[in-house]
């Protein structure tokens, strides 16, 4: 008898609280891929923001495994992806925090690049 005077309660709070059921479970449901901001700065050369979400730190966990599986990835790893939505392709570049980047790599190769060429251009003079 309980079960079912129970179950009639229970059937009733569904039918009048049923919007408040609903939205309580979307809410629920929707927890995971909230992003919230902790801190924001912007430099002239630079966007340091700090997130906290669930859905994005297993995302990041996934991406330093994926970066740790390639021992020849000694400063970064870039992963091209295409959006669905815009149809053109994005890099994604994850880092070691105090590696270097392609642009730092790059720019280095350049100043040993013109440093060669100067050195050639002494030793022609001679």
């Amino acid at each position: 008898m309980k079960k079912i005077y129970y179950s009639v309660i229970d059937f009733f709070y569904t039918l009048f609280f049923h919007r408040k059921i609903i939205k309580e479970l979307q809410e629920e449901a929707v927890k995971p891929l909230e992003v919230k901001i902790k801190e924001f700065q912007a430099k002239a050369n630079e966007v340091k923001a700090e997130l906290e979400s669930p859905f994005l730190k297993i995302f990041v966990n996934h991406m330093i495994d994926l970066y740790k599986s390639y021992p020849d990835a000694v400063n970064y790893l870039s992963i091209t992806a295409t959006s669905d939505k815009y149809h053109e392709p994005f890099e994604f570049t994850i880092q070691r925090k105090w590696g270097k980047t392609p642009s730092d790599i790059a720019g280095e190769n350049q100043r040993k690049i013109e440093e060669l060429e100067n050195t050639i251009k002494e030793l022609k003079s001679l």
